[in-house]
């Protein structure tokens, strides 16, 4: 049932005046991430292994956090996500590969 009131001039045929419900198939988010043009672009400067060693003692002596300013023209998310995606599995992988070949 609706729940505005009908007047007594209203008849059970106005269409127009009846509430539009929307299924919801018809809803679309407003909100969009808005594409960023090619001159707006930050350049990619790829890592180099003084950046990763910078990281690896930074980790050694304070632990996985507060990584912001450790390396300079990077940001603390992308000295994060470098430490967990690239620094640590490479020296878990070093160490395994080292214990591996003393059996």
């Amino acid at each position: 049932m609706s729940s505005f009131k009908r007047s007594a001039s209203m008849s059970p045929d106005d269409e127009d005046l009846k509430p539009i419900l929307e299924s919801d198939d018809d809803v679309k988010p407003s909100i969009t991430k808005r594409a960023r043009s090619s001159s707006e672009k930050q350049p990619v400067t790829k890592w180099t292994s003084e950046e990763y060693k910078l990281i690896f003692e930074h980790v050694l002596e304070h632990g996985p956090r507060k990584f912001e300013g450790v390396v300079p023209g990077r940001n603390a998310k992308q000295i994060a996500m470098t430490w967990t995606r690239v620094v640590k599995p490479t020296c878990l992988k070093a160490l395994e590969e080292k214990g591996a070949a003393k059996k």
